[in-house]
């Protein structure tokens, strides 16, 4: 997957050698994988529905596994799932104060 590459290529960018690299990849992976939707197949999903010419967005909050316990992210989900909703569901357009 190049997105998958590309990604772990900028985390491991500046590393000093192959054991730093392998420390902040693994790192990053504890961080931020979601052991119930695993970003890997967030992006699968993603690229599939662009594929068919579906509509799509995909945010990814960082530091986040499947539930989101900030309140700030929490207000941001709220609002990005409000949008949804109001387009997809109600047929109605609203913007987000801001992104």
């Amino acid at each position: 997957n190049p997105e998958l590459s590309n990604l772990s290529s900028k985390i491991v960018e500046g590393s000093s050698d192959f054991w730093e690299a392998t420390c902040r990849l693994s790192t990053w992976v504890a961080e931020n994988i979601d052991r119930r939707v695993p970003v890997p197949n967030a992006f699968e999903l993603y690229q599939g529905l662009q594929d068919v010419g579906v509509e799509t967005k995909l945010i990814i909050y960082k530091g986040f596994g499947h539930g989101i316990t900030k309140p700030k992210e929490r207000l941001a989900a709220m609002w990005h799932n409000w949008q949804w909703f109001c387009k997809y569901i109600w047929n109605e357009e609203i913007e987000i104060p801001v992104e």
